[in-house]
């Protein structure tokens, strides 16, 4: 009876050991499938992970790239505007520079016509002689019409020649050249121009004297060479 008792725990004892062993296989199967789970999941995230950082770094690569080209546009931009501020620059200091030159160039033109302005007054200050008392044997009394309308009366000896003649009225011409003023103070009024421009011709000599009713006179010899009579109306032109 003893042996058969210790038979059956010796089997029973067997039973246990190979039911633990199944336990404990078991238990590294699941161990095991639950590490290959952990490391496919990890895997997965890792995957997951790595396209999302990839997806970021493209993104940024992008707007980095973006904001380059932005970087650049603008300067060639600014270069354009700065480009085109050099050019404005550039002809505004051109046209000042012409403006100068035309300006120095008017101030010496103007400078020589005063100039020989005053040496033909002075010129014809001794040319014209005092006038002639009034009745007096041999005047001619002249009554002289300008392109302006001013008309002036004056007294000549009949024997007197006719460069007086042509004095007085440069003399004459000259209070008109005068009142206009200096270049520097008129502006650039065009009738003054004009204005100036016809005097300062007369005051130079550049006229023709014609009868009221006839054609031209040559500004030669005395004024009987001429035939002008007693008292005759004369045009500047």
């Amino acid at each position: 009876v003893a042996g058969h008792e210790r038979r059956g725990m010796a089997r029973d004892g067997a039973v246990g050991a190979a039911q633990e062993r199944r336990v404990l296989e078991e238990s590294r199967r699941e161990f095991e499938e639950l590490e290959a789970n952990q490391r496919a999941l990890d895997f997965n995230q890792a995957r997951i992970e790595s396209a999302a950082g990839q997806a970021l770094r493209d993104k940024q690569q992008e707007e980095f790239e973006a904001c380059l080209a932005a970087d650049q546009q603008r300067d060639v931009e600014r270069e354009a505007e700065a480009e085109k501020a050099r050019g404005v620059e550039k002809e505004a200091q051109q046209k000042a520079t012409e403006e100068e030159r035309q300006q120095l160039q008017e101030r010496e033109q103007a400078a020589r016509s005063q100039t020989n302005v005053e040496a033909a007054v002075e010129a014809a200050l001794r040319a014209v002689g005092p006038e002639p008392a009034q009745g007096a044997e041999g005047v001619c009394l002249l009554a002289l019409q300008f392109p302006s309308s001013k008309r002036v009366q004056r007294r000549f000896m009949a024997s007197d020649k006719m460069e007086a003649v042509a004095a007085f009225i440069q003399v004459e011409a000259s209070q008109e050249y005068a009142a206009l003023g200096p270049v520097t103070e008129r502006g650039v009024d065009l009738a003054d121009e004009a204005a100036r421009e016809m005097w300062e011709g007369v005051v130079l000599g550049h006229f023709t004297l014609r009868r009221a009713y006839g054609g031209p006179i040559i500004r030669e010899g005395t004024l009987a060479d001429r035939g002008i009579a007693a008292m005759e109306k004369l045009l500047v032109e």
